[in-house]
């Protein structure tokens, strides 16, 4: 998920994306709006947008599978990250950090430690992509009156029209009825 501070965009008066649904146009447009230099430096030091990027992380996955791109082909299991909507979707990646700067130079290196305590210590970015982890801390912080207002929004979408999302922590559980002799 994208985890949203929603602080930052009344900020800057910039809406959240309505139903927590974007393209990827809208995304890129919005979040260049919440990167710039907060203190007249000449140094951006806020950032519309970050994502760690490490071993067993998959949350950046779903911006690189916008496109319609599949990690595994569903009938052969297997491999298919390969060919034109693999290379778009690394291409959308790519200009994050190289053609729309919305992201930290070190954008690509980042792990989620440090990835965390810019979005959650420092609020000095506006939207995180992590895991169903962080809702719990999010949340009771915002509670005890220590976090800020947040929001939790989709990827956003491409030519799959759909959002996508690849995690290492999804869960989910069930309700059976049953009737109790």
């Amino acid at each position: 998920a994208i985890y949203i501070n929603i602080d930052k965009f009344n900020e800057i008066g910039i809406s959240p994306p309505l139903d927590g649904d974007w393209t990827y146009e809208e995304f890129v447009d919005t979040l260049k709006q919440l990167t710039y230099d907060s203190n007249g430096d000449g140094v951006v030091d806020e950032y519309g947008f970050l994502a760690p990027i490490e071993a067993n992380n998959y949350h950046i996955w779903g911006i690189m599978l916008s496109d319609g791109a599949q990690l595994i082909e569903p009938k052969r299991l297997e491999y298919s990250f390969y060919g034109e909507k693999a290379l778009k979707g690394l291409e959308k990646l790519m200009d994050l950090k190289y053609k729309h700067r919305i992201v930290p130079d070190y954008f690509g290196i980042i792990g989620e430690k440090d990835a965390w305590k810019m979005f959650f210590e420092d609020q000095r970015v506006a939207a995180f992509a992590t895991g169903s982890w962080a809702l719990d801390i999010l949340d009771k912080s915002y509670k005890e009156g220590n976090g800020f207002n947040f929001g939790v929004v989709n990827f956003p979408t491409g030519d799959k029209i759909l959002p996508v999302i690849l995690s290492s922590d999804i869960i989910s559980y069930g309700v059976i009825k049953d009737e109790d002799p």
